[in-house]
C-alpha cells in the first residue's frame, strides 16, 4: 500500500520553510521502496505506478537463485554449454556430476564459498575411480570447471549475482613434469617398440619423439594431412583448437611410407582400429614396453622429451612454442634451464668480440 508524507525541511532563519512529499510503498512480502517529491502530485503518480509494478513482479525481478537448485545449473550448463567444447566434454562432464552428486539438492541461494571448500576437500579423502588419490591440480581443474558454469550462470542466465567460486583460493601445484629421456634411453625404446605385437606402435612413438605431438593428436592423423612430397605433416585435431604444420625428417617420412605400403585395413586413419572407423588403441603394448623396459615415465613423457632435446641443440623458446602449439612463451618456461649451453655459446662470442683488446691472463 503507497502513503504520502508531507514534510518540512528545515532551513535557515528568517527565510519560508520548504515542503516535500515522501512516497513509501508498503506490500506484505516484498522490501519497502520510497522516493522524495516537491509535489504531491508527483509523489502520488510515481506511488501508483510503482506499486502496480511491485504487485506484477516487474520492479523486484524474480530471484532465480532462490528457486533453482544446483543440480538445475548443472544440467543446463552440460546441455547447453559442454557440447561447445567437445575434447573437454568428458572429463568436464565426469567432474560435474561429481559436483552434483555432492550439491545437487542446495538452492544456489544457500551454496557459499565455505561450502564449496568443503566439498572440494572430499576430493583429497577420497580415491578416483582407478583407486588412486588425487592430487591438488586435480582438485584444482574440479573448481576450474564450477568457476565456468558460475561465471555463466551470472553473465548470461542471470541466476546469481556473484560467482562464489572467484572466492576459493586455488591448491599451490606442485612443479611441472620435466622427466625426459636421454638418447641412450630414446634408442632402447625405439629397438623394443619394433619388436612390438603392436604394429603401430613404433611409428607412433617415433612421431611422438620427433614432432613432440600428443596422443590425440598423432591417433587423429589421416593420410591427406601428410604431405610426403613437402616433407610435413598437419595436426588438425589439437588441444587448443589451432592446426599446426611440423616438418618431418627422412626417418620419419621412410617409417611412414612402409606403414602405408604394408596397409590392409582400408581407412582414412593413418593408425586405424581393425574396422578401419576409428583411431587404434595401442596403450595396453605401450604399458607393456616400458614395464619391460623399467621406464617410470607416461606418453606424455616423449613430448618433453622432443622439447627438452630441442632446447639442448639451441632452439629458441619462440621455436619450441610454434614446434608444440603453446600459444605463450610461459608454457615453454621449463625448458628454459636446458638451454644453458646453446646460450653459453652466445655469450662466449659476444664476450670474445668485447673483450679481444683485454688480456686477462
Amino acid at each position: 500500500m503507497a502513503y504520502i508524507e508531507e514534510r518540512e525541511l528545515p532551513v535557515e532563519a528568517g527565510k519560508k520553510a520548504k515542503i516535500v512529499y515522501r512516497a513509501r510503498i508498503r506490500i506484505k512480502g516484498k522490501p519497502e521502496v520510497s522516493e522524495t517529491f516537491n509535489s504531491k502530485s508527483k509523489a502520488q503518480s510515481w506511488a501508483k505506478k510503482m506499486e502496480d509494478s511491485i504487485r506484477e513482479d516487474r520492479f523486484f525481478p524474480k530471484r532465480e537463485d532462490l528457486e533453482r537448485t544446483f543440480a538445475d545449473l548443472i544440467d543446463r550448463y552440460i546441455e547447453n554449454e559442454l557440447p561447445k567444447k567437445p575434447k573437454s566434454l568428458p572429463k568436464q562432464k565426469m567432474q560435474l556430476l561429481w559436483w552434483k552428486s555432492h550439491l545437487g539438492s542446495y538452492f544456489l541461494n544457500h551454496i557459499t564459498p565455505a561450502l564449496i571448500i568443503e566439498i572440494r576437500d572430499k576430493l583429497f579423502h577420497g580415491l578416483s575411480r582407478r583407486g588412486k588419490s588425487r592430487s591438488t591440480s586435480t582438485a584444482n581443474r574440479y573448481l576450474a570447471v564450477l568457476t565456468h558454469v558460475y561465471t555463466i550462470a551470472m553473465k548470461e542466465w542471470g541466476w546469481c549475482n556473484e560467482n562464489i567460486a572467484l572466492k576459493i583460493r586455488r591448491s599451490k601445484e606442485g612443479k611441472a613434469r620435466t622427466r625426459f629421456l636421454e638418447k641412450e634411453e630414446i634408442s632402447r625404446l625405439l629397438s623394443a617398440c619394433k619388436k612390438s605385437k603392436s604394429p603401430y606402435l613404433h611409428p607412433i612413438v617415433l612421431i611422438a619423439l620427433t614432432t613432440c605431438a600428443r596422443k590425440g593428436e598423432i591417433l587423429s592423423l589421416q593420410w591427406n594431412d601428410i604431405e610426403f612430397n613437402r616433407k610435413k605433416m598437419t595436426f588438425r585435431d589439437t588441444k587448443n583448437g589451432e592446426t599446426r604444420s611440423i616438418a618431418l625428417s627422412d626417418p620419419v617420412i621412410n617409417c611412414l611410407l612402409k606403414e602405408k605400403a604394408k596397409r590392409i585395413v582400408p581407412s582414412e586413419y593413418v593408425f586405424p582400429s581393425l574396422d578401419g572407423a576409428k583411431p587404434a588403441d595401442f596403450m595396453t603394448s605401450w604399458k607393456k614396453v616400458i614395464k619391460s623396459l623399467g621406464l617410470n615415465i607416461c606418453f606424455h613423457t616423449l613430448r618433453h622429451t622432443g622439447a627438452s632435446h630441442l632446447a639442448m641443440n639451441g632452439a629458441t623458446p619462440l621455436e619450441i612454442a610454434a614446434i608444440l602449439g603453446h600459444k605463450t612463451l610461459a608454457m615453454v618456461k621449463r625448458y628454459s634451464h636446458l638451454s644453458t649451453s646453446s646460450t653459453a655459446q652466445a655469450l662466449n662470442k659476444m664476450n670474445r668480440y668485447i673483450l679481444e683488446e683485454e688480456d686477462y691472463e
